[in-house]
């Protein structure tokens, strides 16, 4: 009985060991499987995610080339205007004769990238956007730089007009008339590089405008301004010459006293009829040196 009894115990051990042993084995093949499944869903997103890039970048594609303008405007609906808009000079007539579209084009046919770079390159525009509206309607918009002087180059031996703009770009006029471009003070003395902003152009319209407030009737009569000293470490001095061909130099140091002494000087020449000025020297701090053509100065 005891030999039986001792049999029995040693088969329950053994039932015992491998019912603890085959968990572990369990675990072992479990952990190997959980391992290649995240592989797998790893592997899934990771082609789904390329699958919508693939997608957005075929979408851009077949937009660019007008494959899906093809199938918008299969019916091949002619072209039924140009909507132009600027907020500046340029008219609709000029820039029908840039974009040269043909006649009877239809919206597909239209490569407003192409369109827009075209205006880009255009010195006077700031930026433009071309835009389609479905079915037969291109839509053009473009800002324009704001010219605050005149300057010319010398460009294949010849001297070529540009405009100065507010942010000192230098462009090519267009579309401006012969009065408009008269009216703009012209620039000398001034050092640039085509492609490059004018170095002086904070300077330079920082004193425009702050005359140009103070004296509007006088500066219309401002033919040239001379800004060859403008950057001067000592004594940066603007030279202002009139249509009458007055000189008239400010220091850009203190221009309101400077400013004040001019005004006097304007109201007080009113009053004598002294009309006929040489040259007004205002960089004097203290003093203004106005000198007539007919050899007498008159100091204020």
């Amino acid at each position: 009985m005891l030999k039986n009894s001792d049999k029995g115990g040693e088969s329950s051990w053994r039932r015992l060991k491998r019912s603890k042993m085959t968990p572990k084995s369990k675990r072992a093949a479990s952990s190997w499987r959980v391992r290649v499944r995240r592989l797998a869903k790893f592997a899934k997103w990771t082609a789904a995610v390329a699958l919508l890039a693939a997608m957005g970048f075929g979408a851009y594609y077949a937009w660019t080339n007008f494959c899906v303008d093809d199938i918008f405007a299969s019916n091949r609906i002619a072209l039924k205007s140009i909507k132009f808009k600027s907020d500046g000079v340029i008219d609709a007539e000029w820039i029908g004769k840039i974009l040269k579209i043909p006649k009877n084009s239809t919206i597909s046919d239209v490569n407003i990238f192409h369109l827009k770079r075209l205006l880009e390159d255009i010195s006077q525009i700031d930026s433009a956007n071309v835009e389609r509206v479905y079915p037969d309607i291109i839509k053009v918009e473009i800002s324009e730089k704001r010219p605050m002087a005149k300057i010319t180059a010398g460009v294949d031996f010849k001297r070529v007009l540009y405009l100065i703009s507010t942010e000192g770009d230098l462009f090519r006029p267009v579309c401006y008339t012969p009065k408009t471009l008269d009216s703009l003070i012209y620039v000398e003395g001034a050092k640039f590089d085509f492609g490059k902003k004018i170095g002086c152009h904070e300077k330079l319209g920082m004193f425009l405008n702050s005359a140009r407030t103070r004296f509007p009737k006088e500066v219309e009569n401002w033919f040239s301004v001379d800004v060859s000293q403008i950057d001067s470490l000592t004594l940066p001095l603007v030279t202002v010459r009139t249509r009458a061909g007055t000189k008239i130099i400010f220091s850009l140091s203190d221009l309101e006293k400077q400013f004040d002494k001019f005004d006097y000087i304007l109201r007080y020449s009113k009053q004598r009829s002294l009309n006929d000025f040489e040259s007004i020297d205002l960089s004097i701090k203290d003093r203004a040196i106005a000198k007539l053509k007919k050899g007498l100065d008159e100091r204020q």
